[in-house]
């Protein structure tokens, strides 16, 4: 009970600003690794010769990815403001507006469920969208681009990359407490 009292107080803006930052950051710093332990994976048959600096795809899954394990960690009104705020900012970072943001974020989202249907897993979902963001299907053996599906080695190996790539919301609820 007295854990309440000892709780940093951070608020809804800050929230939005510290998230942003950290998932640009982390994409931008982290995206040329990512593409250069995909370049080298056995499991292609071609390397699929990723963009080290093309990162803002890889930013929208992670941010999209993300995105769908706040409300379920931070209570309704939280989270829908903080959401809107990170729309708000992203819509700024991008010179767009934040509806268009917003309408970005969904259909990534639909794409996720889509691909990983019948599966609610984010993490595989985020895999799966980044396979498909940077059409990796056509360096794979003929059997699994026939088929349109990743070769399962190399989502395997995605996954333990999507995974360091997500936000552990439930240290932030934890540790602070969120506020206007």
């Amino acid at each position: 009970m007295l854990g309440i009292f000892g709780r940093k107080k951070l608020g809804e803006d800050q929230l939005s600003q510290i998230f942003n930052n950290a998932m640009w950051k982390m994409s931008a710093k982290g995206f040329s690794e990512v593409a250069a332990i995909l370049n080298e994976d056995p499991e292609f048959t071609i390397s699929p010769e990723l963009d080290p600096n093309d990162h803002t795809r890889f930013f929208f899954i992670i941010v999209s990815g993300n995105l769908k394990y706040l409300p379920h960690r931070l209570d309704g009104t939280h989270s829908r403001f903080v959401i809107m705020k990170i729309y708000e900012l992203l819509g700024g970072l991008f010179d767009t507006s934040a509806g268009s943001i917003e309408k970005h974020i969904k259909k990534l989202h639909g794409e996720m469920s889509r691909l990983n249907h019948p599966s609610k897993n984010t993490l595989y979902a985020m895999s799966k969208l980044f396979f498909k963001e940077y059409d990796l299907y056509q360096y794979q053996e003929e059997y699994y681009r026939s088929i349109l599906a990743p070769n399962p080695v190399i989502l395997k190996r995605l996954d333990a990359i999507m995974q360091s790539y997500l936000w552990d919301w439930e240290v932030i609820s934890e540790e602070y407490r969120i506020v206007d």
